[in-house]
């Protein structure tokens, strides 16, 4: 699938603690190289456990259809819990990125994604978006159900 890109479409979500704070310390370069590969993107830095899930949310209401993640696999999680727990937007609509800046990055690997700051911004602006399987799992947490979102790798 080769989406369009117009206007302002990006959203990058910051995890600045990524990685020990890894994350932090590359951005003002990784904000740069975007610039200069052209990219028009808004951004915000997470603030604390499950914001990258709020900002997702707020992001896809305000009408961004690829939200970028910059940092981990913790990062993207919450991403894709956003994604799919908004009502907004059919999450086939939206396109998930990713700028690793974490230790494992799991997801990227497997669908890619190099390790390389430089080399990620590269991919995402080929534009080439894969179908990703997503799953599901419910439970059960001081008698509520509760459901979290998972990227099957």
């Amino acid at each position: 699938m080769n989406w369009r890109n117009k206007m302002k479409d990006y959203f990058l979500i910051v995890n600045p603690h990524s990685s020990g704070s890894k994350a932090i310390k590359l951005w003002p370069i990784i904000k740069e190289h975007l610039k200069n590969e052209g990219f028009d993107f808004d951004y915000s830095l997470t603030e604390g456990r499950m914001h990258a899930y709020q900002l997702t949310i707020e992001a896809i209401k305000k009408g961004y259809r690829y939200i970028i993640g910059v940092g981990g696999d913790g990062t993207i999680n919450e991403i894709v819990n956003g994604l799919f727990n908004q009502t907004f937007v059919n999450p086939e609509e939206i396109v998930i990125g990713s700028i690793p800046t974490g230790t494992g990055n799991d997801w990227g690997k497997s669908i890619g994604i190099p390790n390389d700051y430089m080399e990620a911004i590269r991919v995402i602006k080929r534009n080439n978006v894969i179908i990703q399987d997503v799953g599901k799992v419910e439970y059960y947490e001081n008698n509520e159900k509760v459901g979290r979102w998972d990227l099957q790798i």
